[in-house]
């Protein structure tokens, strides 16, 4: 072997002893990373569950820490007011944005509101409403709303007055020969409201007064 190739063959020598050192120390730094996962691995695997934030609808976010390890958020949906977890029918509420489950959601004038902008645009009490079912059915005769809806006759002149200022029913007719009749937002009111005061034990029983009234009229 000449001198020539001696020196070719200890440069091919020194060219892959450079490239085997190379390769140990890649070898060095992915073992380092494989080992500090590993001892990280509770971080990696930690998942947090929080709830989401009002009028957000809920997803998941992956955050790195510090230390190289990841955390994963999950953002659970919730409805507004009651805080039910939402599955995958909800409502948003037209007024100011809250999201609702459908327990909470209100449906008036072919829009969703939660309770607290249902009373912004049409404020009725659980007794106005009562006096307000009972003119819809045709009960005019203020007694006959006191006894069945329990109120006070002052109270029922009171309330009925108010229904007419809000435009809920109005008066058609003249003088002794005018009657009281409900509007279609009289009608809009109670579709809304019976969903807000329908499970009421107050209003539960004034409903069976009223079929009670009835049933004594056609006897």
């Amino acid at each position: 072997m000449t001198n020539g190739d001696n020196e070719r063959l200890d440069r091919v020598v020194q060219s892959l002893e450079q490239m085997l050192t190379q390769f140990d120390t890649r070898l060095d730094s992915i073992e380092n990373r494989l080992n500090q996962l590993e001892s990280n691995r509770n971080i990696i695997l930690d998942e947090r569950r929080v709830t989401e934030r009002v009028g957000h609808l809920g997803g998941r976010t992956f955050i790195t820490s510090p230390t190289g390890g990841i955390q994963r958020e999950i953002r659970i949906c919730v409805c507004d007011l009651c805080g039910s977890r939402i599955e995958e029918d909800f409502a948003i509420c037209q007024g100011c944005g809250r999201k609702l489950c459908i327990s909470c959601a209100i449906a008036y004038q072919n829009t969703s509101l939660c309770v607290n902008c249902l009373g912004n645009r049409i404020a009725l009490t659980k007794q106005a409403y009562k006096v307000l079912v009972a003119l819809a059915n045709e009960v005019k005769d203020v007694r006959a709303i006191s006894r069945i809806t329990k109120i006070a006759k002052d109270d029922v002149m009171s309330w009925r007055n108010h229904l007419l200022t809000l435009g809920l029913i109005v008066k058609r007719g003249f003088s002794i020969f005018s009657e009281v009749c409900i509007t279609d937002g009289g009608l809009e009111a109670i579709g809304a409201y019976r969903q807000v005061f329908g499970e009421d034990d107050d209003v539960i029983q004034f409903d069976i007064e009223l079929r009670n009234y009835f049933a004594e009229r056609r006897r």
